[in-house]
């Protein structure tokens, strides 16, 4: 899968998220982007994988 499918997914699979506006400039990524919505939320044992590289950022100390 595309990076760009796989990221439309991985917004999908948000139980939030009904609604994604991915940007699109030729037919042929609608009708990508189309397919990816189709495919549905990514499978459990993937996202699991995912959860795997989430980078949990903190915010920095204020610096006055």
């Amino acid at each position: 899968m595309t990076m760009a499918e796989m990221a439309l997914r991985w917004i999908l699979s948000n139980p939030d998220v009904s609604v994604v506006i991915p940007g699109m400039r030729k037919a042929q990524h609608v009708e990508a982007n189309l397919a990816a919505s189709d495919a549905g939320p990514l499978p459990a044992e993937l996202l699991d994988q995912l959860r795997a590289h989430r980078w949990d950022r903190r915010p920095a100390a204020k610096s006055d």
